[in-house]
């Protein structure tokens, strides 16, 4: 059986692409925190548009192919 893919929140729009979202409560994330989004990407395949990883650190970085961390802040900003 494969490994179980964990990903708080998948958004899929009328056209079957996907967008997931991991949320962390860590300021700090490492390779590690990407974990889920990629096993995701593994498995959706090319309609994994983006894969975004919240957290409450201050910058937006990107992760990989299409994987980025995201501050919480920047949905209010």
């Amino acid at each position: 059986m494969p490994p179980l893919v964990q990903v708080d929140v998948i958004i899929e729009n009328a056209m079957g692409d996907c967008f997931a979202i991991e949320v962390k409560a860590a300021a700090t994330l490492s390779a590690k925190d990407f974990t889920g989004l990629k096993r995701f990407q593994s498995v959706a395949g090319e309609r994994c548009k983006i894969g975004a990883l919240l957290y409450d650190g201050d910058h937006t970085t990107a992760f990989g192919d299409n994987l980025y961390a995201v501050p919480l802040g920047a949905l209010w900003s």
